[in-house]
């Protein structure tokens, strides 16, 4: 974003509530992180409260039933095997630290909610859906709310 003063980016854990910064925001992104939330309808809630009139919420977040090897096998057949060697290779990391992520959703830690309860938490946090869609290789939710 640069020096551009017309964007406000904050950078904050959103378990701790209390503190987030209040005022009006235009439009909120979240992404792959409403499932770590602690209190993922609380966070919502802020948001609605603290968006304005007509502000916009984007949200992405992984399916419960999300796949690591759905997601690599999307990429290799769009890329090609070698290419999904090379980004294998690349992202190794980033995939042992999935891995993990999935093995403490089994024990509760992470919300990974189903589309139909995204709907219901976003709706009933006051907010408006104005488009739902799945999203890469159909392993995430893409949702599109205003105020």
């Amino acid at each position: 974003l640069g020096d551009d003063s017309r964007f406000q980016l904050i950078l904050h854990d959103m378990n701790d509530i209390e503190s987030l910064q209040k005022g009006a925001f235009d439009f909120v992104l979240m992404v792959n992180s409403l499932y770590v939330a602690s209190y993922p309808q609380k966070i919502l809630e802020y948001i609605y409260n603290n968006l304005s009139n007509g502000g916009k919420l984007i949200i992405s977040n992984p399916k419960e039933t999300s796949s690591i090897i759905k997601m690599l096998d999307y990429e290799r057949k769009k890329r090609g095997f070698l290419s999904l060697l090379i980004i294998v290779i690349k992202l190794f990391p980033s995939l042992v630290i999935n891995l993990l992520i999935r093995l403490r959703a089994g024990k509760g830690s992470y919300h990974f909610l189903s589309k139909k309860e995204m709907q219901e938490l976003i709706v009933k946090s006051g907010l408006s859906i104005v488009d739902v869609e799945d999203s890469y290789a159909g392993q995430s939710i893409f949702i599109i709310a205003t105020k």
